[in-house]
């Protein structure tokens, strides 16, 4: 540990090693009271262990993502989930289920594309439907 010199809220920020060997900035005082243990490394791993005992795996499928494979992801640039725009200018679409990746295809549009993406996402909501019978 070594002091930096920032200042926070009249406190020293300093500069920590963390056990699992990344540094970061900490507030004099939050170490001092014991608010800062790491440099987050443990509410990873705690927020991933949490994640991973909620969520339920049939036929090594995700169920609860399952229930949104329509939703664009926050990295998407197109709007439609599974869809990209390539370099070329064309669209590609792909569907990830139960571990393996679908390539459905490269089109001109989006329209295409998303068209693509959107009769392979009914073969996992008949699925999803499946499951769901099942279980109730």
């Amino acid at each position: 540990m070594e002091p930096t010199t920032k200042r926070s809220a009249k406190s020293v920020v300093w500069k920590c090693r963390c056990d699992c060997g990344n540094t970061c900035e900490a507030r004099a005082t939050s170490l001092q009271s014991g608010h800062v243990e790491s440099c987050g490394c443990i509410k990873a791993a705690q927020d991933k262990t949490k994640l991973l005992n909620n969520l339920t795996y049939q036929d090594d499928t995700c169920i609860e993502f399952l229930e949104k494979i329509s939703v664009p992801t926050k990295l998407n640039t197109t709007g439609v989930r599974g869809v990209t725009l390539n370099k070329d200018g064309k669209y590609q679409a792909v569907l990830t289920f139960r571990k393996k990746r679908y390539y459905l295809g490269r089109f001109n549009t989006l329209e295409e594309a998303a068209k693509a993406r959107k009769q392979a996402e009914i073969m996992v909501e008949e699925y999803l439907g499946q499951y769901k019978n099942k279980v109730h």
